[in-house]
């Protein structure tokens, strides 16, 4: 093979390469339209319930009527607060999840009431924002609605 042959070959598979990796890289993204977390730009992974680790960004689809929002189902991005087999307290409007404060529910909005132990397949999840509508309202949702595991890019 000529010098001018395997150039035009090692150019002709770095183009293949962007262009590959050029396709794979919108699907990966999401994007966080309200103020709810504190991030706006994600990198999308493949989710997996047995790793969801609290403080963790999500993302979901889900059955919600979210205020302001036309959407069935809608997606949320949010964090997990806990787990399926953690102990949830609501106490005046806190939440704790294993005796740790996670979020509160703001004033005048009727909170989830729960005390014991996360049901199997359940998640608990909230915002950043003390204005997020999250957990704190709609209560659990299936870890089978999230659909990927969010890593902060902006």
């Amino acid at each position: 093979m000529t010098k001018e042959n395997k150039k035009r070959l090692i150019i002709a598979v770095l183009c293949l390469l962007v262009g590959v990796l050029a396709g794979q890289v919108p699907a990966r993204i999401t994007i966080n339209k309200t103020g709810s977390v504190k991030y706006h730009v994600f990198w999308s992974l493949k989710p997996n319930p047995a790793k969801f680790w609290h403080g963790q960004y999500v993302r979901a689809n889900t059955f919600l009527e979210l205020p302001g929002y036309d959407c069935d189902p809608c997606s949320i991005v949010k964090k997990v607060g806990c787990r399926a087999g953690d102990h949830l307290d609501v106490q005046d409007g806190r939440f704790f999840c294993n005796t740790r404060p996670i979020c509160e529910a703001m004033a005048g909005h009727e909170p989830f009431d729960f005390n014991g132990t996360v049901p199997e397949g359940k998640i608990f999840l909230i915002g950043d924002s003390p204005n997020s509508y999250d957990s704190r309202y709609f209560g659990f949702i299936e870890e089978g609605a999230i659909d990927a595991i969010l890593r902060p890019i902006l």
